[in-house]
């Protein structure tokens, strides 16, 4: 049962859960405590700054794609691992249009005889990964020559004009 405060704030405690309502046409900010293990399901929105205190964890587990040989990705693909087929083809959406933060794993799923696994940027943007900067609509190749499988790039958009590579592995051109 709810019980007002001194300034008619309502204010309710359920299993260690301390929920503060504002009065009608209060300007002041509501808050919400929560303490002990608590489950947030469905859609939850928080505006405004979230603070924490100790580990705040998720049970969101990545997502894996195999791939096929071409393949253009999108926002909504954000943080997926990507493994891809012989000689596969990643091109990237454009980085601003994504915004920062956007990013991918690329691994070679099957070691090529042929040309590798490659990754292209966007015509307007350029790549700056193990060791390769590329001009506007340029790509990075894990050379089918010396793949193996595993090699694989984490790539960053910028929000701009780049996608940048955080790790990788093997050799790339």
């Amino acid at each position: 049962m709810p019980y007002y405060d001194a300034i008619n704030w309502a204010v309710e405690t359920l299993s260690a859960k301390r929920i503060v309502a504002l009065p009608t046409g209060s300007s002041a900010a509501p808050t919400l405590e929560l303490a002990g293990v608590t489950t947030l399901s469905g859609t939850t929105t928080i505006s405004g700054t979230l603070n924490t205190t100790g580990a705040v964890t998720s049970s969101r587990l990545p997502t894996v794609n195999l791939a096929a040989a071409t393949q253009g990705l999108t926002a909504a693909q954000s943080g997926q691992t990507f493994v891809g087929a012989v000689d596969a083809v990643f091109t990237l959406p454009a980085a601003a249009t994504v915004g920062a933060g956007i990013h991918y794993y690329i691994v070679t799923g099957v070691a090529s005889g042929g040309t590798g696994l490659r990754c292209t940027a966007n015509a307007a943007d350029t790549l700056f990964a193990a060791g390769v900067t590329t001009g506007a609509g340029g790509n990075i190749t894990n050379s089918g020559a010396t793949d193996v499988n595993g090699d694989g790039v984490h790539l960053v958009s910028d929000g701009v004009s780049r996608w940048v590579g955080v790790s990788a592995r093997g050799t790339w051109a």
